[in-house]
């Protein structure tokens, strides 16, 4: 899989915020690619971020800045370009949902 992300121009991720940090899982593969030789890495990751609370309650924790610095949520050995944050993902509606994921998909067909 780390042979797969370094050879990849662009890189989506997608995870759950918790305790206001990528799952550790996600966090040690990442390192990881951080670890290895000197070597290609995505130019440009998008990241999404999911989580239970309100995006805004993201937001003011940082700082009380209107966007969120993208590498507030890092990940070992990538610059991240662009981040999306999905909040109340339990209580959101289906339409809602649609939109979220019409986005998502017009993200993919504007770097394609």
């Amino acid at each position: 899989m780390l042979a797969a992300i370094r050879a990849a121009d662009r890189l989506v991720v997608v995870f759950p915020l918790w305790v206001n940090e990528p799952p550790e899982m996600l966090q040690t593969l990442f390192h990881r690619l951080a670890c290895m030789p000197d070597g290609a890495r995505p130019s440009q990751t998008r990241v999404i971020v999911t989580m239970e609370l309100p995006a805004l309650m993201l937001k003011a924790t940082k700082d009380a800045r209107r966007e969120i610095d993208p590498q507030a949520v890092a990940l070992p050995g990538i610059v991240i370009r662009d981040m999306t944050v999905i909040g109340c993902v339990n209580s959101i509606s289906l339409a809602q949902r649609k939109t979220w994921l019409d986005t998502v998909e017009q993200y993919g067909k504007c770097a394609a």
